[in-house]
């Protein structure tokens, strides 16, 4: 009998767009590139450009499990991400 793998479940994301039509990704980032000058870095610094990139970074990528108000399991395998309309940055997302 051959062992069979078993796969992780593919998370499905809902809203995602082509990177050309993001609006937040065609502003320049004005963050310096100076290590040492923390001052004019995010999140001190305010950077529109790493602050969407920072929202984007946080969608969750792979399942995960959450309790329900009667205390059981439910696996996300669907996610919608919600996203501003000025911007096109990710506001949040939701299951």
């Amino acid at each position: 009998m051959k062992n069979k793998i078993k796969q992780k479940p593919i998370l499905k994301i809902n809203g995602l767009m082509d990177n050309d039509k993001i609006r937040w990704k065609k502003i320049k980032c004005v963050c310096s590139q100076d290590p040492n000058n923390v001052i004019h870095q995010y999140p001190i610094q305010d950077c529109i450009h790493c602050k969407c990139e920072e929202a984007e970074k946080s969608i969750p990528l792979e399942c995960w499990s959450v309790k329900d108000e009667k205390n059981d399991t439910i696996l996300i395998k669907e996610i919608t991400i919600v996203r501003g309309s000025k911007y096109h940055d990710v506001i949040g997302w939701k299951f």
